[in-house]
């Protein structure tokens, strides 16, 4: 319950306060300021590292992905193939949703974008993934399936993909979930993480 308590205020401190962005540098010394970290962009998304004190997050628009040591202070960033939106963190890996096209409800296809996988134990690209889909939200399961949400059109599907395998597994039309997924989503649109298309699903 500490290290939880730990972490929301930890939490809280660092996007307190948001600074002016710096250009061409892919380290910074990130500024305490009464207890907080000042960061230079503005969050679009975050994910916690379970094994070591960082916070990992997307700036809207950006191909940067950010690590934000909490510890020292310490900003890292690493540019991605293609704009980066959102993150889930699972099987000690970051995976990051790479948009290829903007989202668009009207649009009713083709899609593409991409998946990013990230080591975090030295902070690189360890693969990538290409999709017919407009990702819009992510969530990894502890079999390492990765479940993408659309954000574009206004039928399409919840697809699986297997980064290990290289290839969609299955697709789910609206409320039909995996059954170890079904608390995961569930909990994750608790969060206000809402995926598109698709009503909050019954909790296993």
């Amino acid at each position: 319950m500490k290290a939880l308590s730990r972490y929301l205020l930890i939490f809280l401190l660092l996007f307190s306060s948001v600074g002016s962005f710096i250009h061409g540098k892919s380290v910074y010394a990130a500024t305490a300021v009464k207890g907080s970290i000042t960061l230079p962009f503005k969050p679009n998304d975050t994910a916690v590292d379970p094994n070591k004190p960082v916070i990992y997050a997307t700036k809207l628009g950006s191909k940067t992905l950010y690590a934000v040591n909490f510890s020292t202070g310490e900003i890292k960033s690493l540019n991605l193939p293609y704009p980066a939106e959102r993150l889930d963190f699972n099987h000690n890996k970051l995976y990051v949703t790479q948009l290829k096209m903007s989202h668009d409800t009207y649009n009713q296809g083709p899609y593409s974008g991409a998946i990013a996988e990230v080591d975090p134990s030295n902070f690189t690209i360890s693969n990538v993934l290409d999709i017919n889909q407009d990702p819009y939200d992510i969530a990894v399961d502890n079999y390492g399936y990765i479940y993408i949400s659309p954000g574009s059109g206004q039928w399409d599907d919840l697809k699986v993909y297997s980064m290990k395998d290289k290839k969609r597994l299955f697709k789910l039309h609206h409320t039909q979930l995996h059954p170890c997924m079904k608390e995961r989503i569930s909990f994750l649109m608790q969060k206000h993480r809402k995926f598109t298309q698709m009503r909050q699903p019954e909790v296993l």
